[in-house]
């Protein structure tokens, strides 16, 4: 597995299972995405990303409002789902 930072020209070689980086994401204030076997530091949201995605959710509840699902934004720890 190779550990990257997208905004760098510097790559950093690190082996991690999938069980490690998971605990690694529990921890790191930065979000990171685990592809192929690379993990690779995610940039900051912009604030239309944030506007969109907000508007998003609230109309997806608009339009459950009636049944047994649940929504949840990406802050959710990974250690409360199922």
């Amino acid at each position: 597995m190779v550990f990257a930072q997208t905004s760098s020209s510097d790559v950093i070689t690190t082996r991690l299972t999938l069980d490690e980086y998971r605990a690694m994401e529990e921890i790191n204030p930065e979000r990171h995405e685990y592809r192929n076997g690379e993990i690779i530091t995610m940039s900051g949201g912009s604030e239309s990303h944030s506007a969109i995605a907000s508007n998003f959710l609230i109309y997806l509840g608009f339009l459950l409002r009636d049944t047994d699902f649940r929504l949840y934004n990406s802050d959710l720890a990974s250690s409360l789902s199922p």
